[in-house]
């Protein structure tokens, strides 16, 4: 199996139409994974990038923090999760400790 994950943050270009690179990416992909932690849940574009993959009917897998109200998932509802302690998100993903403004 070939797994080749594609992050904003790392192929990010100055001009570029982000929401076209988003819609191209996702129909290349053939699945999508969501780290949904917390500071996530009122994110409109996290949740308009689910909505992509949902409608071009991708299989879509949410990593879930621990404490994440049902309610915030949108259109994760109903779909399994993994359940992520915020120690594990930030173990493995120490920039999400930073500031969103940062």
């Amino acid at each position: 199996m070939r797994v080749k994950a594609w992050l904003y943050e790392y192929d990010s270009r100055p001009g570029e139409y982000l929401p076209a690179k988003i819609i191209n990416e996702t129909h290349n992909s053939a699945a999508m994974v969501v780290l949904l932690a917390n500071s996530g849940t009122e994110s409109y574009a996290v949740h308009q990038e689910i909505g992509v993959a949902i409608g071009k009917n991708k299989l879509v897998i949410p990593l879930v923090e621990t404490g994440v109200s049902p309610s915030a998932l949108l259109l994760l509802q109903g779909l399994q999760s993994l359940q992520l302690t915020r120690g594990f998100i930030l173990s493995r993903w120490p920039r999400l400790a930073r500031d969103p403004g940062q």
